[in-house]
């Protein structure tokens, strides 16, 4: 099985305009967490859990650099879209962007956008999505 390094990742987050923006140059970390809410219907004189099939959620948070100046960078499209309160199509890329590579997709809302500026280091931007309604949509790069 092919192994993928982390630093070919790409993501993109559509900004409160509509446009689908390459957020990768401002970005040194993303995760994207699938989980599922089974619930636990175990009953009295049970000698295991018993579980029925519940509901599933993603979110999605990622860390890097804040970016001021670029007015497609990470800043711009993140406070546009905090203020805008919509859900927001991401697309994301773990493997690259090369042809056969795996897409993962789907609509969000933002949770948080944080700026953090140490006195000894660069200044951060980190965020998280949790999503709407829908599922993940799992596809390849064409």
């Amino acid at each position: 099985m092919p192994k993928v390094h982390g630093k070919n990742s790409v993501i993109f987050i559509t900004d409160s305009g509509g446009t689908c923006r390459n957020m990768s140059g401002d970005l040194n970390n993303i995760v994207l967490s699938w989980s599922k809410a089974n619930v636990d219907v175990t009953t009295f004189g049970k000698d295991d859990v018993d579980r029925v099939p519940g509901i599933r959620d993603a979110t999605l948070t990622g860390a890097g650099f804040y970016n001021e100046t670029d007015t497609t960078g990470i800043h711009a499209v993140l406070q546009g879209i905090m203020a805008a309160s919509a859900a927001t199509c991401i697309i994301y890329a773990p493997g690259g962007s090369v042809s056969g590579c795996v897409l993962i997709s789907g609509c969000y809302l933002i949770a948080s956008y944080e700026i953090t500026g140490p006195i000894g280091g660069a200044v951060a931007a980190a965020f998280s999505f949790g999503q709407t309604a829908g599922s993940l949509i799992f596809g390849t790069v064409a």
